[in-house]
């Protein structure tokens, strides 16, 4: 990266889709450096993790490129919160490339290419390690992206940007399917978006209004595979204890005479599936386009100490179920150049689209009694304000807080399955968040600088929920996940040239010239 731009509270109108943060990256470029430099750099880390990255720029003026290739290997992958990670071996690597054409000052080409995968075991538990589990994930993916600026007169910028991605995504289980408890899982999926989007800046006085539009289109492709193989998973009986019978050899509530009794839960369903009692696997494939159009307009206005923000969008998802939605966004920010302080407040409505992972499994009504879905994930809706204030103390310190509430129809959360990485969207009645956010600025000085982030989440889900596989759904409202009462990490950096660096392990970094100097 050479620059990042990160936009928290409510997005712009020229960002759509699953919009709760925007970041905005600038790759960087080798245009304009006449003589090519770069930098090679070394690192060895616990856990026998050995990393490694290299990076070369230049060309000329006229044409500029940058390649970039990296890859790490470690024992310590996934970072599981076992003391010691059993089976959890790991590889990645990342090649990046960018191409620049300027031929003149009104116009400018550019393509990033990029391909990289990654190799993982998924960790064990002490049980499952010595029940022989080794269950392995890869995931490869590739990423071509052109792009191309025009500068009309001396006020309007013409931008139109292309982008194909492709993820594979292959989940192993272990060779020996009764290794793997409760149930032993495999997947192969695929996921490729393509599209573009094209926009046109104009800027006149106080006004720099943009209209643009999207259009895209992501093929799925699905291949996912179940077996029960703990005989308690889906029992048809209870044990005095309330507690699931773990015999094979009980299959309807029938037998469940004397002491036992029916358990509620038995999904005679499942019983095909269940490995323990001679079942077969469940196998799902399915394939599906999902394409999405939008369409939008905004005006960053300044008057004065204000700045009016002022966008709509309209955008149309046509997948597995079809939606429009009209959205409004708007913000206002206010400086007091007296005492150093900002406020601002946002309003944005936005239109909230189905998880692409593993959506077409998740929208199978009725599939075997695994999916819980009554019908096609459908679109969720949210309203969003955002309020807050910015102030200086001094010279050295910069505190900004926040206070955010989101309201949202058909609100969307993962279903995690098992101990997997495998996750599965799901759809809730609505929900309801809200909280704030804090950011401590110490101001860079001499190389030196710090900041600390804190903030604090309400996020309260509310059934019935549809999708996901095997999903239990609680009496009544939950608290997902992301709910936190407090967090607060603490960062700060010191460099003679104000740069950041890294944290633990040994490293050993060469930067060199186009004449090969070399320095450490």
């Amino acid at each position: 990266m050479q620059a990042m731009e990160v936009i928290t509270g409510v997005a712009p109108a020229e960002y759509g889709d699953k919009s709760s943060l925007i970041v905005h990256i600038v790759t960087k470029s080798g245009l304009g450096q006449s003589k090519p430099t770069g930098s090679v750099s070394a690192s060895y880390g616990s856990f026998n993790s050995p990393s490694f990255e290299a990076n070369v720029g230049g060309w000329s003026h006229a044409v500029g490129n940058f390649l970039s290739a990296s890859g790490l290997r470690t024992d310590r992958f996934l970072d599981p919160p076992e003391l010691v990670a059993l089976q959890d071996t790991g590889d990645s690597q990342s090649i990046f490339d960018r191409l620049d054409v300027h031929p003149n000052d009104a116009n400018t080409f550019h393509l990033n290419l990029q391909a990289a995968r990654s190799s993982f075991d998924i960790p064990n538990t002490t049980d499952q390690a010595a029940a022989g589990q080794g269950q392995h994930q890869d995931i490869n993916t590739f990423n071509v992206a052109p792009g191309y600026t025009r500068v009309v007169g001396s006020k309007t910028l013409l931008s139109v940007n292309g982008f194909l991605r492709q993820d594979r995504v292959t989940y192993l289980p272990s060779a020996d399917p009764f290794a793997d408890t409760p149930a032993t899982v495999g997947q192969g999926r695929r996921l490729t978006n393509m599209g573009a989007k094209a926009d046109l800046a104009y800027t006149a006085g106080p006004h720099n209004v943009k209209v643009g539009g999207t259009l895209s289109a992501t093929q799925l492709a699905e291949n996912f595979t179940l077996g029960f193989t703990d005989p308690a998973v889906n029992s048809p009986c209870l044990d005095v204890d309330g507690k699931p019978i773990g015999n094979p050899s009980l299959r309807t509530v029938s037998q469940c005479e004397g002491a036992l009794a029916p358990n509620p839960d038995f999904s005679p369903n499942l019983m095909a599936f269940d490995l323990s009692r001679a079942g077969r696997l469940f196998a799902f494939n399915g394939a599906a386009t999902i394409k999405e159009q939008a369409a939008y307009v905004q005006d960053d206005l300044k008057s004065g100490n204000a700045t009016f923000k002022l966008g709509l969008r309209v955008d149309h998802y046509d997948g597995l179920s079809t939606a429009w939605l009209v959205q409004p966004r708007l913000g206002v920010s206010y400086a007091v150049p007296v005492s150093g302080t900002v406020l601002r407040a946002s309003y944005g409505r936005t239109l909230e689209t189905p998880y692409n992972e593993n959506l077409l499994l998740s929208s199978s009504a009725g599939a075997s009694g695994l999916v819980g879905s009554a019908q096609p994930l459908q679109p969720g809706k949210r309203q969003q304000v955002e309020v807050g204030v910015q102030q200086g103390l001094g010279r050295w310190v910069v505190v900004d807080v926040g206070y955010f509430v989101k309201r949202t129809d058909n609100a969307y959360d993962f279903g995690v399955l098992y101990d997997t990485p495998i996750v599965f969207p799901i759809s809730w009645d609505r929900s309801r968040i809200d909280g704030f956010t804090g950011r401590i600025n110490l101001v860079e000085h001499r190389g030196f600088s710090a900041f600390t982030v804190f903030g604090h989440t309400n996020a309260i889900f509310s059934p019935p929920g549809n999708g996901g596989v095997l999903l239990e759904e609680p009496p009544g409202d939950f608290r997902i996940d992301h709910d936190r009462k407090f967090q607060r990490p603490p960062t700060c950096n010191s460099s003679s040239s104000g740069r950041g660096g890294g944290v633990g392990g040994i490293q050993l970094a060469l930067r060199f010239g186009a004449r090969g100097r070399f320095g450490t």
